[in-house]
């Protein structure tokens, strides 16, 4: 009789339902042969259950056993909580109860990504160390003390900690963005460094960086290996997310190639894009994305991604 077909592999892709990100590494993955296993965990406990137990993991009445790769695009938690959102649609009637919801949730949702690595799924990136990437200085003084060159950089709600640091690179400018990341870097000026403007440090900290003059590389690492970058013009903007539309498809040299593999390594990831600001000095990394986007990068640049990272989710090399 003839053997029965072996099954397709199952690799999970954790992301909202309408990520296009999400949808060209799902794509790649099902033109290898793959069942994809589309997760959200928003839905979770008020419309979908999420249940751990010492012999499997399942999502409403899905096994999540035996996932062979599990690429985690999004996590919509925090630990502890620290998303609104997450804690506004959350059951209680109180403000309190919703937070104590929030990180019940948060506990469960993480211990489930844990406990599917232990079982052998390649999850790329543990949710840890998706979840660092809301560190953004952290992630600088470790790459720092690493011996990696990053931008000189400053988090504070001291207005006098910023007029020092601006006196002390105003040849070059200082660019500030939130420390936890989610927007855009702006140009510091000496309008900002009046007592009023300053004063909202009062309402938060944020993080302040010497700007690198120079292109912008987006560089790809996967399972310890560049396989593709991309260079972004940045001649009139200060973030490059603004000029995406000049991203073209770039060789990486050595110098820049060691200092990406490097950092991805120190950091612990599997999958990652390390930004790097190629300044006439030599490449400044100034930060790597553990979940990073590759829908607004040219298609020999998602070629070579998405069959890396494919490889690696099926259980093979880069």
């Amino acid at each position: 009789m003839p053997s029965s077909p072996e099954p397709s592999p199952r690799v999970g892709v954790l992301a909202p339902p309408n990520d296009p990100d999400a949808d060209v590494y799902a794509a790649a993955l099902e033109r290898a042969g793959a069942e994809v296993v589309r997760l959200w965990f928003r839905a979770v406990p008020e419309r979908l259950a999420l249940t751990v137990d010492l012999d499997d993991v399942r999502l409403g009445d899905r096994s999540l056993g035996g996932l062979r790769g599990l690429l985690v695009r999004k996590l919509y938690f925090s630990f502890p909580p620290a998303h609104l959102a997450d804690v506004e649609e959350r059951n209680g009637r109180t403000l309190r109860a919703r937070f104590v919801a929030a990180r019940e949730r948060a506990s469960l949702v993480r211990t489930a990504l844990l406990e599917l690595e232990r079982r052998g799924t390649t999850v790329v990136n543990p949710p840890d160390r998706v979840l660092r990437h809301t560190e953004k200085l952290d992630q600088a003084m470790q790459l720092h003390r690493a011996g990696l060159p990053v931008p000189p950089s400053l988090g504070t709600s001291d207005p006098g900690a910023v007029r020092a640091f601006f006196a002390a690179h105003q040849d070059a400018g200082v660019i500030y963005k939130p420390l936890s990341g989610g927007g855009q870097a702006a140009l510091l000026t000496p309008a900002d460094l009046d007592e009023v403007r300053l004063a909202q440090l009062q309402n938060a900290p944020v993080l302040f960086q010497r700007r690198i003059p120079g292109p912008e590389w987006r560089v790809y690492v996967v399972n310890g290996h560049v396989v593709a970058a991309a260079e972004l013009d940045t001649t009139d903007v200060i973030d490059a997310r603004d000029n995406l539309a000049s991203a073209t498809p770039v060789a990486v040299d050595e110098t820049t190639g060691q200092l990406c593999t490097k950092a991805v390594a120190h950091l612990g990831l599997l999958y990652a894009a390390c930004d790097v600001r190629q300044s006439p000095d030599g490449p400044v990394l100034l930060e790597v994305n553990p979940a990073p986007a590759i829908r607004f990068y040219p298609a020999p640049v998602q070629d070579a991604v998405t069959a890396a990272l494919t490889r690696l989710l099926l259980g093979g090399a880069a």
